[in-house]
């Protein structure tokens, strides 16, 4: 075999061992095993409702093939959901809860909106069944508010037609007539809508207006279910809303209720369908005095029902053929068929059924005239009110046990949920509490260093100031003690008349101190020299270029200076000193130290400090 030959062999080995190893193809290798599990999850929702044993079991098989596979939560939230429909239809309704309560889990973590309200809206049914109404009325809402803000009209729709059924179980037939109109108004702006779904959702919306006691809102909706049906040509449909169309005109036109159930039955396809509009149609001829015609349709009733077998028709069949006997007179007939069917209707359990024919007995014996007959038919309706009645209460006590039980699982959910929601946010808090301690280390790191750095700086500079008044402070006394020792100009030259009165100024200065003396004025120096002040200040200006007030400010200054060199005027405050050297005011004193020394007292203090510690 050639080498390039037996490299594409290899190859194609390695991608084969590699696909069946990882889940990601399916035996036949056609498609992925995702692709598969989605494909059974969505075939196993699809025959949930009529064949619950089947659904379940092509689920069982996607639970083993994603043993080795990572499916996302939306397909396991979509799992979970069929799962839940297969038990609801197949009467475990506790069971059904718990799936519904996973699949909330995954479309949670999913983070999608159209999952949770699905499962909202779906698992409404089964806590119906369990008569937590409040609960299905809530997830309900739930659903709804979740479809609008998502824009999903259809599922929107038919969310607000359980939820006004679910107000009607309530009570609440103003709201719930609203959730049916606004269910409607959705329908009809939804510019793709689905002829066929408009139909089946209009049928519904009629069914649960009939079951609020608006006939007329129910007669509306069921043409416009009609109009839908034969849109789509869906035969079913159709079916039932001329059904319907004909309980809403049973009372009012009987004639046109006659009409439509006529119809009905000619397409209907299912046998229960068919049974309940046979049985519709007997009801109209008996309503029609027409006992023939109905006790020919009650038969068929009866006949179909036994054959299929449907225990609930045979039942309500013999009721309709005893109401037929007793209206024409035959009472001794309708009370044989009345107890065959009060007898049948008890071994089903069908409580409500048994007392109504007990209730319809007695009537019938009273019509008779037999009154043994009808006290014996009275005795035996009261003991079943009785009985049924201490049913009731034991059913409420298991349904308020449930409740409550469901109530504590709620909680503990809720309450773990809570918990880990707050373990989270202390996680996340902790994470940004150290990361704010890390900056601010880092900050304040990073300020020290600046101010060290702006202290060392700004200390040199306190240094080269302090340096340059030394220097200008020595060169200055150096001139004056030239000028106090002199007599004579640099240039050898008697002394001017104006150097000699500045000496003078420098030797007072020097022996008499006078500057210490804040009332201390220009003429007042120039009077004790014997000449004017403007002689003095001429020749200040003349000798140093300066002024007297410069030269008091100066020797003033030295002073101040001196006191600060010295230990003993440490504990003394700076005011104190400026005031002792002939400062008469605080920013006087700032004003002059500041343009001589180029410093705050205050720095030039802490300077000499620093110096004299090292």
């Amino acid at each position: 075999m050639p080498s390039s030959q037996f490299n594409i062999l290899l190859l194609l080995v390695f991608c084969t061992c590699s696909c069946n190893s990882d889940g990601v193809f399916n035996r036949s290798g056609d498609i992925s095993a995702v692709r598969e599990t989605d494909r059974l999850i969505l075939e196993a929702g699809e025959e949930a409702g009529n064949r619950p044993d089947s659904a379940l079991r092509k689920l069982n098989s996607v639970l083993a093939m994603s043993a080795e596979l990572t499916l996302p939560d939306t397909t396991w939230c979509n799992y979970y959901i069929s799962r839940a429909t297969a038990l609801y239809y197949g009467d475990s309704l506790e069971a059904s809860i718990h799936c519904f309560r996973l699949a909330l889990e995954k479309a949670n973590e999913a983070k999608s909106g159209s999952h949770k309200a699905r499962v909202y809206m779906e698992m409404s049914e089964p806590l119906q069944l369990l008569s937590e109404q409040e609960a299905a009325t809530s997830y309900l809402e739930k659903a709804v508010h979740i479809f609008d803000s998502l824009g999903m009209a259809a599922s929107s729709a038919s969310a607000k037609v359980r939820l006004g059924a679910a107000y009607g179980i309530n009570g609440q037939f103003e709201e719930a007539a609203r959730a049916f109109i606004e269910a409607d108004e959705v329908l009809s702006n939804d510019e793709e809508r689905n002829p066929g779904a408009l139909s089946a959702l209009y049928i519904n919306i009629s069914n649960n207006f009939a079951s609020i006691g608006s006939e007329v809102e129910s007669g509306v909706y069921a043409k416009k279910a009609l109009e839908m049906a034969e849109m789509a040509n869906d035969t079913p449909n159709i079916a039932i809303a001329l059904t319907n169309l004909g309980v809403y005109h049973r009372y009012t036109h009987p004639d046109s209720a006659l009409i439509f159930y006529q119809r009905a039955a000619g397409l209907q396809r299912t046998i229960e369908n068919r049974l309940s509009t046979l049985y519709n149609l007997a009801n109209i001829y008996l309503d029609r005095k027409d006992y023939k015609r109905a006790n020919t349709l009650f038969d068929s009733v009866q006949v179909i029902s036994e054959s299929i077998p449907m225990p609930k028709g045979v039942v309500m069949a013999l009721s309709g053929k005893a109401t037929a006997a007793s209206e024409s007179g035959q009472y001794d007939k309708s009370v044989a068929l009345l107890t065959r069917a009060q007898k049948m209707a008890d071994s089903l359990g069908y409580r409500d059924l048994v007392l109504r024919f007990a209730q319809v007995r007695y009537y019938v014996d009273m019509k008779n005239g037999r009154k043994a007959a009808a006290l014996q038919s009275l005795s035996d309706w009261m003991l079943l009110k009785d009985s049924m009645a201490v049913n009731e209460k034991t059913n409420a006590v298991h349904t308020i046990e449930k409740k409550y039980q469901i109530q504590r699982r709620e909680m503990e959910i809720s309450r773990l949920q809570e918990a880990r929601h707050w373990q989270e946010i202390k996680v996340r808090d902790n994470r940004i509490i150290a990361i704010l301690s890390v900056l601010s280390a880092v900050i304040a790191a990073l300020m020290a260093y600046f101010y060290a750095s702006l202290s060392r700086k700004r200390r040199e500079a306190y240094r080269l100031l302090m340096q340059q008044y030394e220097e200008t402070s020595r060169r200055h006394a150096l001139e004056v003690k030239q000028l106090l020792v002199s007599t004579t100009q640099p240039d050898g030259q008697e002394a001017s008349p104006a150097r000699e009165l500045v000496r003078k100024i420098h030797e007072l200065f020097q022996t008499g101190r006078p500057y210490l003396d804040s009332q201390l004025k220009v003429d007042q120096l120039a009077e004790k020299l014997g000449v004017s002040y403007r002689i003095l200040n001429n020749a200040l200006k003349e000798v140093e270029g300066s002024t007297f007030n410069r030269l008091i400010n100066r020797y003033r200054v030295e002073a101040v200076i001196q006191m600060f060199k010295q230990p003993e005027f440490d504990m003394i405050k700076t005011q104190a000193i400026a005031e002792n050297a002939g400062f008469g005011s605080v920013n006087s004193f700032y004003e002059a130290f500041q343009e001589i020394t180029g410093m705050q007292p205050g720095q030039f203090r802490k300077m000499l400090a620093e110096k004299r510690d090292d």
